[in-house]
Order: structure tokens, then sequence, then C-alpha cells
């Protein structure tokens, strides 16, 4: 009785999941056949953001922050990245549109997505955490470099 009832469950489960199209591997990885540029376009211009915010980070970084140790090693990794990250997943979004069969599936897209968005969330974090904090730290090394060097020379 117990069996049986377990089995009917478990069925209707797997017939559940085989009804769901995203848990398909067919619908990650399968053939690019019936695709429209509308779908592919906003994530285009999702990773293009992304490299021009990279970008503008970066030349923040070096014409308005200039040399100031924390912000630097704060701006430089995140505005890099989201270069990187940014160029690779527009990269993705072309082949997909070119419908390129194995590395224009969903699942580099989507995982590009995804890698951009935790890059983000990372240095965001980072960005409340631990940035004041390193700021602290080098200004208080700053002012004790100004006012010790005056103590030690007299």
């Amino acid at each position: 009785m117990l069996y049986s009832y377990i089995t009917k469950t478990l069925l209707s489960i797997t017939n559940n999941i085989k009804n769901i199209h995203q848990l398909q591997l067919e619908y990650w990885f399968g053939s690019l056949e019936s695709l429209k540029i509308q779908i592919v376009l906003p994530y285009f211009i999702y990773f293009s953001l992304s490299f021009l915010f990279g970008a503008t980070l970066y030349l923040y970084d070096r014409v308005k922050v200039g040399y100031y140790p924390p912000k630097n090693r704060f701006f430089k990794p995140f505005s890099i990245g989201l270069m990187i990250f940014g160029v690779t997943g527009a990269l993705f979004s072309l082949l997909r549109i070119l419908r390129v069969s194995f590395l224009g599936t969903r699942f580099f897209l989507f995982t590009f997505i995804l890698i951009v968005a935790a890059w983000g969330l990372y240095f965001f974090f980072k960005w409340r955490k631990s940035l004041p904090k390193d700021i602290i730290d080098y200004e208080t090394s700053l002012i004790k470099k100004k006012f010790l060097s005056k103590i030690a020379k007299r």
C-alpha cells in the first residue's frame, strides 16, 4: 500500500519534471533553429553596458581618484573584471545570434549573466565592508608618517 503510493508519487513527479521545459537539457544545450534577434538583443545590451560601466570605472579610477591605494585596489579589479566579463558575454551573445551550435547555447549565456551579477555583488559587499576600513588604515598610516617623521627629526 505504502509502496504503491510512493511509486505513484514519484512517477507523477518525474512526469511533471518532463513537462517543465527549462529542466530539460535540450533547452540549455539544444539546437538554435527558432532564434529571433529580439530575444538575444537584451543580453547583448546587458553585457555591453557592463563593459561600458567597467570602462567608465577604470577611467574614473585613473583620472578622478588618481593615486589613492585603497580605492585603486578596489576599483581596478572590479572594473577590469566587468570589462572582461562584458566582452566575453557579448561574444557569447553574438555566437548565439550567429547560431554557433555549442558555444551559442543558453547555458553559456546565462552562466555569464550570473558571473557578472556575482562579480558585482561581491564588490558591492566589499565596498560596504572592507573599503571603509582600508581607507581608515591608509589615512592613519599617512598621519603617522607625517607626524612621526617630524618627531624623529627633533
